[in-house]
């Protein structure tokens, strides 16, 4: 599902290099976590996974396709991956159901089957009865639980999730993951976590660390 081929990212003119040489498969379905300080490189690497970012030089294919070939990434990504922050990105001044459907505006369909699907994945988040609420008035707890139903919007074939309970209790943490283990269980979406948090980390199948835009162990599989 993830192939990177020598995966280089410097930023300032060189200067810094977040990123320095990374190899890494992931297969289709596989639960991964990548863990590591801040600075090690985690986040620009889920960045350049996501096609967020351009790396400046290695290769990344998703799904087969190089993204150096694909012209329109802002469709690809839409259709392909699922994107999940630690600050959830919810629209204020939208509802719960408003700020899931915004994913979807660009897919096929009528507007009441995308209506429709927003409030079967709000309510598979336990979020039946939250449907029409704002943000401002849900837990941090449940806002990520509306991230969660968002990234689901367009059925991707991958989750990257960066630092999904860093900003949520233990105990929502705790739900969250759940959540996504669940999906990558039933549905064989590709997960791949960035974390400081060990015990977060320990809960994946593979678990990868990151020192100075490097894997401290081998990370092909």
């Amino acid at each position: 599902m993830v192939q990177i081929k020598n995966l280089s990212k410097e930023f300032e003119e060189g200067r810094v290099k977040a990123l320095n040489g990374i190899n890494l498969t992931i297969k289709e379905g596989e639960y991964i976590s990548i863990m590591g300080p801040s600075g090690s490189g985690k986040s620009t690497l889920l960045n350049m996974i996501g096609a967020l970012d351009r790396p400046t030089s290695g290769e990344i294919f998703i799904n087969k396709h190089n993204l150096a070939d694909v012209k329109n990434l802002a469709k690809f990504r839409s259709k392909t991956i699922g994107f999940i922050f630690q600050l959830h990105n919810l629209i204020p001044t939208l509802t719960a159901k408003e700020n899931v459907l915004i994913p979807m505006f660009e897919a096929r369909g009528k507007g009441k089957d995308k209506k429709k699907k927003a409030e079967v994945l709000l309510k598979k988040m336990n979020l039946g009865k939250r449907t029409d609420f704002m943000p401002t008035k849900m837990s941090g707890g449940e806002r990520q639980r509306v991230a969660i139903a968002r990234s689901l919007a367009n059925n991707p074939k991958i989750i990257l999730a960066d630092e999904p309970t860093g900003d949520v209790d233990s105990k929502s943490g705790a739900m969250i993951m759940d959540i996504l283990e669940e999906i990558n269980n039933k549905e064989k979406t590709t997960l791949i976590v960035v974390t400081h948090d060990p015990v977060i980390g320990a809960r994946a199948h593979r678990k990868l660390k990151m020192l100075d835009g490097r894997f401290q162990e081998e990370a092909n599989s």
